[in-house]
């Protein structure tokens, strides 16, 4: 019998029929948990318990559509991050132990070999990262649709190069210069705003105002739809 601790309970752990079983004991005291595991081990093998019965546990690649389908409708004000997730769960199924894996069976040692794959093959460290995101994503939605009930720990690769730049004042005029007209009219006033693409391009006229409120200098917009509650 193998019962260990996760917090303050036990949970047992076992293998029935070449199928791996493991279940919470919702008790803080091994000697009930052992019990607790012979009882149902008990009932397996009297067939009063179907292991059927569970909603079978998909491989990373079966999951793939359900997850997406849940991305596409939290998220369907933000088609860029629909997209990135669709990109990315395509880079873990390229990696075929883990797209073969069931949910259940992704653990911090076939972690270790993709990210170990993906290092080698010369992929860089903030692209890795963001592939270990989506995975984690996933399986915190397996874990909340309850088809696992372990969470591995994924660990993110540190050192990631930082891609931020700073447009200085002395820059400004050069990077205007090398843009066509309507692009640096828009570029102009993404600089002045701080706002992000998507932000400008779905302005409204409505949300545009000339006119400044209480002790301000200048108008204002209107911004909805942002990346932060900020």
């Amino acid at each position: 019998m193998a019962i260990y601790k996760r917090g303050k309970v036990y949970w047992y752990h076992f293998v029935f029929n070449g199928e791996s079983v493991q279940r919470s004991t919702k008790q803080g005291n091994p000697r009930v948990a052992r019990q607790i595991e012979a009882a149902y081990k008990t009932q397996l093998a009297k067939g009063e318990v179907n292991l059927q019965d569970r909603e079978r546990v998909p491989s990373l690649t079966e999951f793939q559509q359900r997850f997406l389908d849940e991305i596409r409708v939290r998220r369907a004000d933000h088609p860029e991050t629909i997209q990135f997730y669709e990109c990315k769960y395509s880079g873990l199924l390229r990696f075929a132990p883990l797209a073969h894996a069931k949910l259940n069976r992704i653990d911090e040692k076939l972690l270790a070999q993709f990210t170990a794959r993906m290092v080698n093959d010369g992929y860089e460290r903030s692209t890795v990262n963001r592939h270990l995101a989506t995975l984690r994503r996933a399986l915190r939605l397996a874990a909340k649709w309850r088809i696992i009930d372990r969470l591995p720990v994924v660990e993110m690769l540190s050192g990631e190069n930082q891609r931020e730049f700073i447009l200085s004042r002395e820059l400004e005029n050069d990077y205007f210069e090398a843009c066509p007209e309507f692009l640096r009219n828009a570029a102009r006033f993404m600089l002045e705003t701080g706002l992000r693409r998507k932000e400008l391009v779905s302005l409204k006229w409505t949300e545009i105002f000339f006119d400044p409120v209480g002790t301000a200098r200048r108008g204002y917009v209107h911004v909805r739809g942002t990346k932060s509650k900020n």
